[in-house]
């Protein structure tokens, strides 16, 4: 049987692990959002972008204005994001839990993409009383509200949570030339089950992604954003008072998987020192 996260979970969008298929007129919606016209996707990435790009023309492949294809690219992502949940509930937390309990190491946690859901989820459910030390998160693909105190009224984002369990501020990297994190993934995360009403989406922006347009709509005081510092630069994050730091990769991070580059490094070095 397949696990459940809990209720607060909802907000990093989109979920299925409570084993519900996925439904007919959902898939069909996303189909038609992120096929564009004439049969053709509505956007195109590199063949690293976790299986939403497209780098092969596309003018033969669609019928009656779908490309087929591109369903199976929603239905992917769909699954990938769940399963990373699952991973991290039933899996990595425990492992996470045991070396915050059994030992004295300092824990420096780090994803990217999916596994940025990994880690997340995996710190939210640990019980260990000992905090880790940092949380690193480059191209998230989870929904940009999930570190909300308040993602919808009454109910904190999935990872609001993790505050409590950290020495430092979260790390959270985003970029505008991450095509399916800035261009695709707030097209294909709307279920019924997501938050929301559909026809508000495309106004508030309520299903975008962390890892493409970085923490949006947060209270004052929540959150702090700087541009990505070159290497050997100033990191301003020292005199932030937010618990959650934005860094815009605007100009170092080129696309979803450019997370190895001396930009990244650079911060990843100043949660390790």
């Amino acid at each position: 049987m397949a696990a459940t996260l809990p209720d607060t979970a909802i907000v990093d969008l989109p979920e299925t692990t409570d084993g519900s298929p996925l439904d007919a007129d959902d898939l069909v919606a996303a189909w038609e959002r992120l096929s564009g016209t004439g049969g053709t996707p509505a956007v195109s990435g590199s063949a690293d972008d976790f299986g939403m790009g497209s780098t092969d023309s596309d003018d033969d492949a669609g019928f009656l204005g779908f490309d087929p294809r591109t369903l199976v690219r929603a239905a992917t992502m769909w699954r990938m994001t769940d399963r990373a949940g699952v991973v991290g509930r039933t899996g990595v937390a425990e492992v996470l839990g045991r070396l915050l309990s059994q030992s004295s190491a300092r824990a420096h946690l780090i994803g990217h993409s999916y596994g940025c859901k990994v880690i997340s989820t995996a710190l939210s459910e640990t019980t260990a009383t000992r905090k880790a030390q940092s949380l690193t998160l480059f191209q998230p693909a989870v929904n940009h509200l999930a570190f909300a105190p308040e993602a919808r009224p009454g109910k904190a984002g999935a990872y609001c949570i993790n505050f409590n369990r950290l020495v430092r501020p979260v790390f959270s990297a985003y970029s505008q030339h991450d095509t399916p994190l800035h261009r695709m993934f707030h097209l294909a995360a709307r279920r019924k089950k997501d938050i929301g009403e559909l026809q508000f989406a495309a106004r508030t922006g309520r299903y975008y992604a962390l890892g493409g347009y970085g923490p949006l709509t947060y209270a004052q005081g929540e959150v702090q954003e700087f541009q990505l510092p070159q290497a050997g630069a100033f990191y301003p994050h020292h005199a932030a008072s937010g618990r959650l730091i934005g860094l815009d990769g605007a100009e170092g991070i080129t696309g979803h998987s450019d997370v190895d580059n001396p930009y990244t490094h650079w911060a990843m070095m100043q949660q390790l020192t």
